[in-house]
């Protein structure tokens, strides 16, 4: 199952072109999960608690790109290890995170950079 997350930091952003990126990625309306208004600095977003609230083993967790599920590299790296423990798989930018593999990590920390 596909679960997707979207972020905007504030009121007036539009969330529209993550929510298409993500329905074009094959997540379903209804298992997509909304912040708007809150900064990817502060982890206490009530969108991403019901987007992990819905991911279950085998699941993955999908966000168009990385610096909306996460603003600093150890928030990304928490997340990850959270999902990683909970079974549950990452995807940004059309991509599935493998935590086992080397150019996987590589590839994710160096995103994590770049979000921050």
């Amino acid at each position: 199952m596909l679960v997707g997350y979207c972020r905007c930091s504030t009121e007036n952003q539009d969330l529209r072109a993550q929510k298409d990126a993500l329905r074009a990625l094959g997540v379903d309306d209804s298992r997509i999960y909304v912040d708007k208004g809150l900064t990817g600095a502060n982890r206490d977003r009530p969108g991403l608690r019901e987007a992990f609230a819905a991911c279950h083993p085998g699941d993955t967790l999908v966000v168009t790109k990385l610096d909306r599920l996460a603003r600093s590299i150890s928030d990304a790296r928490d997340i990850a290890d959270e999902l990683t423990a909970r079974e549950v798989k990452l995807a940004f930018g059309g991509q599935v995170y493998d935590p086992t593999d080397p150019m996987g990590k590589l590839v994710f920390n160096m995103m994590s950079v770049f979000a921050e």
